[in-house]
């Protein structure tokens, strides 16, 4: 552990001498090291997972440590483009200090009342200006560059917020973005509500006498449908689930007719945005490739909020829960 001992010694150094900053920072790394599953297991398993995900737990730590001396005031107006944080900073309570938010951002149904600046990976620097931030929020991938330097150029503090690759990346995100906002205590208290949520849902997987198998439908591409692999957010709710995802190939693909019915899906789930654009999920199971599937014969298939499947949040928890629920006992 002594990799882990030496990061902990340098965050505590790096939080300088304010003793409610260093509480914040102990309790941040508490709260990782439970998010992450260090506080069970041997020391061999405990050291395994820090070769695993110490570089997440320091990115989102030394996030902290800088946001908290930069930003210690809390930005006063703020612009998001990452529609998982615009739900975190509801969450937290400090949606009166949002001016913008992009196309992304479609929960609650209050943030979409507010001012659009475009989709955050196709930012314009005068869109979000025009606005004028203080503080922008950004996906990892928000982009392009050349605009968010132009925002930065022009005084705005723009933060770019951690990956989230599965479930157990929530907690730490809200804690970026509480750092940000100068609001860390009160995400904390986030962080371990949704922390116990995922605990609760992982102790009460169904048992099944043969796992299901769910087959994500992103949309409909030249005539063929482009699902979810592995590595993907989709694959993580659906392993979560405790299903199998049918497809079994990395990434989003499109799936040929054989494909398809050779995947053999129990279910089809979509997100409730494009099953609206394809005509929702029956016309889907009509098709003749998944007609021919144990889906389209039980006519089976799920809806679900994007955000929740295309982006790890809060809400996935439930959204995992209801993914079990439709494939029954």
């Amino acid at each position: 552990m002594a990799a882990w001992e030496a990061m902990k010694r340098w965050i505590s150094q790096a939080g300088g001498n304010d003793e409610s900053g260093v509480d914040c920072l102990q309790r941040v790394q508490c709260e990782c090291l439970k998010t992450y599953g260090f506080e069970t297991g041997s020391a061999d398993d405990r050291e395994h997972r820090v070769s695993k995900m110490t570089l997440k737990l320091c990115t989102v730590s030394l996030f902290v440590v800088l946001t908290t001396s930069t930003l210690a005031a809390g930005a006063g107006r703020l612009a998001i483009a990452d529609g998982v944080a615009t739900e975190v900073v509801f969450l937290l309570e400090a949606q009166d200090r949002v001016v913008g938010v992009d196309e992304t951002s479609r929960f609650p149904d209050a943030a979409r009342e507010l001012p659009q600046i475009g989709y955050f990976r196709r930012l314009s620097a005068e869109g979000v200006l025009s606005l004028n931030p203080d503080l922008l929020l950004a996906a990892p991938s928000a982009g392009p560059t050349v605009a968010l330097e132009q925002i930065k150029s022009a005084g705005v503090e723009v933060v770019k917020l951690p990956e989230v690759d599965v479930l157990d990346d929530v907690a730490p995100k809200v804690l970026a973005i509480g750092a940000a906002l100068g609001m860390t205590p009160r995400a904390l208290d986030l962080a371990a509500t949704i922390r116990a949520d995922i605990r609760d849902l992982r102790a009460n997987v169904p048992t099944w006498a043969v796992a299901p198998r769910v087959l994500f439908v992103l949309a409909i591409r030249e005539s063929a449908p482009l699902v979810a692999g592995y590595g993907t957010t989709s694959d993580e709710i659906i392993r979560e689930a405790g299903a199998i995802n049918a497809a079994s190939f990395e990434g989003f693909k499109p799936m040929s007719r054989e494909a398809v019915i050779a995947a053999a899906p129990d279910l089809v789930l979509m997100t409730d945005e494009h099953s609206v654009a394809l005509g929702g999920a029956n016309s889907i199971l009509k098709r003749p490739e998944f007609s021919l599937t144990p889906a389209g014969r039980s006519q089976r298939s799920l809806t679900l909020p994007a955000l929740a499947v295309l982006g790890l949040g809060p809400r996935t928890p439930g959204a995992i829960r209801t993914l079990r629920e439709a494939l029954g006992p």
